[in-house]
């Protein structure tokens, strides 16, 4: 039964496959409809009055669509990294930029040297009635179209920042090139375009990289704000709270060192003979007289306070350390301490972030009281005074004149910004989740509250690590007698 049953299905398996075959044959044959011609019998088959809406659509999509159409090579473009705008003698803008030349910096390269700002970049000052008449009548003196894109930095005079910064913001907020990301510094002291022209990185030859440098350092020492134009924005445009902005200026006594391009450091006794400091005050940390020779003339640290985009005051670097602990924003530093034991000795700790910021505005008593917690981890660098504070004992006895000195520091400044008044803490968003509506936030007579307030700061040190040696050396008593 199984043979007669092969020998049935293998005929009818041959004639399958053979019409299968024909099949496949007869398509292959058969003509193929060019391509198109679906689209054209559409359109033949199409009524008149759709036909020529549809023809007309495809004729404007042709000359829309191109995208090469306003092409430029990246040769055709100078590119502006950082601008300045200051005020001249008769109220003018003074624009002044500082435009990349692509070609110095890959010849440099390339030859494995060294190169200045100066050498692989041009500073070129503009003038004209508003910024973007300064930016044109710029544009129509370089080779090449100017080009904003890539500008990672804008410098604002402080004549400006006194007249209010707000009108000169308007043309980075809305014009395409600028990102909100711009980095925003007001110039003390001096022109806007002196900065560009005296600034002499000590290590960055990039500007880009420059510029970025600046930004991390700020963000690493607590000395100076890192501030951007989007930050700018949402200070100037929210009640109650006012503007921070970071600082730049030229130090005197380097510019003495500054002939020309290059600084040639002062013999030593003319730099002794310049130093300003007092035995047992903290030196001076405002931007444009650190005591210091050689390096960047440039100096940023400090910042700038400003209520309604005016400018009314600024802030060393050491208050502006305290800022940043007051607002929730410090992160780490090296601070130097008297010791209240040994007048003339002091102790040095690096103290970082510990937990998050709470603050406190208890709005039913008049005046308001206003009350802030700040946390931070302590390591010890060093004991100037060899007294052995790595101790539980000692370690409590150091957490307690520190923050004694952290909170005087805080106090001061808070009861300077209460006399002007300016609150550039913030201490009001407390009281923003306490309103049930917007307008009820934005009637809170705040500036006579912030001016009348009671300020308590608490901020506590905890003192965790003595660092890599635990108590200081001391000589040996037999050796005493050699070195009398």
């Amino acid at each position: 039964m199984g043979d007669s049953s092969l020998r049935l299905h293998r005929p009818f398996c041959r004639l399958s496959l053979a019409v299968a075959g024909r099949k496949l044959l007869a398509g292959a044959k058969k003509k193929r409809r060019p391509k198109g011609e679906d689209a054209i019998d559409t359109l033949s088959n199409m009524p008149k009055k759709k036909r020529l809406p549809v023809v007309i659509a495809i004729l404007l999509c042709g000359l829309i669509l191109p995208g090469c159409w306003d092409k430029r090579e990246l040769d055709q473009y100078a590119f502006v990294l950082s601008m300045g705008v200051d005020l001249g003698p008769q109220e003018e803008i003074e624009l002044t930029v500082r435009i990349s030349i692509p070609s110095s910096l890959t010849a440099q390269a390339g030859r494995g040297g060294v190169s200045s700002p100066a050498e692989v970049s041009k500073v070129i000052t503009a003038t004209g009635r508003t910024i973007p008449e300064a930016m044109s009548h710029l544009d129509s003196q370089v080779e090449r179209q100017v080009s904003y894109m890539h500008c990672r930095t804008v410098l604002l005079g402080e004549k400006i920042a006194q007249h209010g910064i707000v009108p000169y913001l308007d043309v980075f907020n809305r014009y395409r090139e600028f990102r909100r990301a711009l980095f925003v510094f007001i110039v003390k002291d001096v022109a806007v375009r002196d900065i560009f022209m005296n600034t002499t990185p000590v290590l960055e030859t990039n500007v880009a990289r420059y510029l970025e440098s600046i930004a991390t350092s700020e963000e690493r020492t607590d000395y100076a704000p890192v501030t951007r134009l989007l930050d700018i924005n949402r200070t100037i445009e929210e009640y109650h709270v006012d503007t921070v902005i970071s600082v730049f200026a030229l130090n005197d006594q380097i510019l003495k060192e500054k002939p020309d391009s290059k600084v040639k450091p002062r013999p030593t006794p003319e730099f002794r003979k310049d130093g300003t400091e007092t035995p047992g005050v903290e030196p001076e940390t405002s931007a444009g007289h650190l005591h210091r020779s050689g390096g960047n003339p440039l100096e940023y640290i400090g910042s700038a306070v400003f209520i309604g985009g005016k400018l009314v005051t600024y802030m060393d670097g050491a208050e502006n350390r305290i800022w940043s602990m007051l607002i929730g924003r410090y992160n780490t530093g090296l601070w130097t301490f008297p010791d209240p034991h040994q007048p003339g000795k002091y102790v040095s700790m690096r103290l970082n972030h510990g937990d998050p910021l709470r603050v406190t505005v208890d709005d039913s008593v008049h005046p308001i009281r206003i009350e802030v917690k700040v946390e931070l981890d302590g390591t010890i660098v060093e004991i100037s005074s060899r007294k052995p504070y790595a101790t539980p004992e000692g370690f409590r006895d150091m957490e307690a004149f520190i923050n004694r000195e952290l909170n005087s520091q805080a106090i001061r400044l808070v009861k300077r910004m209460q006399k002007i008044p300016a609150d550039p803490f913030q201490f009001v968003r407390t009281l923003r989740m306490r309103t049930l509506t917007t307008g009820e936030y934005w009637n809170i007579p705040w500036r006579e509250w912030f001016r009348d307030a009671e300020f308590i700061a608490d901020i506590h040190v905890h003192v965790r690590r003595p660092g890599y040696q635990v108590q200081p050396d001391e000589p040996l008593k037999q050796e005493e007698h050699l070195v009398r």
